[in-house]
């Protein structure tokens, strides 16, 4: 009978470890928390954001990552604070700030992990490849389809200041906390 219940144990574990890393899940969670609690400065907000989106960078992958890149967006959006009477034109930048997440944390992997590149000038390179991501979307949707100018800023030069701070945070702590 042990012998059942010890195989048992371990399918659970190996499931548990490869779809439900507890460590995914707490960042998540926060990822979820941060926008809810904090939905003001943006500049904090972002920072804090984005911080946890390079550590994802750093410890996990594929599908892990899934939670990670959609759940801040998500949680601003059910807020519904960040953008006050304009936070339904959020709705239709979900899914590019979906994409800019997922570009800020492949930036950031394959640049450092694949090209080697120096880990700071990798952040720098990622953060502007998100915000210019964002900011292109946001232009495009002012000069087309009358989006609030209050994206452009939002979308633009915000992106890169919370993406920069968050990167720099992550890389300060990496040597403590990873």
């Amino acid at each position: 009978m042990k012998e059942k219940f010890a195989f048992a144990n371990i399918v659970e574990s190996k499931y548990v470890e490869r779809n439900l890393n507890p460590e995914v899940f707490l960042y998540s969670l926060f990822l979820f928390l941060i926008p809810l609690a904090i939905p003001s400065p943006q500049i904090l907000t972002g920072s804090i954001v984005n911080l946890f989106l390079v550590i994802s960078a750093f410890k996990f992958r594929g599908k892990q990552l899934i939670p990670i890149i959609l759940l801040p967006s998500i949680a601003a959006l059910t807020r519904g604070l960040l953008f006050g009477p304009f936070t339904p034109f959020l709705v239709y930048l979900l899914p590019f700030i979906w994409t800019a997440n997922l570009l800020l944390i492949l930036g950031v992997k394959y640049l450092i992990f694949e090209l080697k590149l120096n880990q700071w000038l990798s952040i720098i390179l990622s953060s502007g490849i998100k915000a210019l991501f964002l900011f292109s979307i946001a232009y495009a949707g002012f000069s087309i389809f009358s989006l609030p100018e209050l994206f452009l800023s939002s979308m633009g030069i915000f992106q890169l200041m919370t993406a920069l701070a968050g990167g720099t945070l992550a890389l300060l702590l990496k040597g403590r906390v990873l």
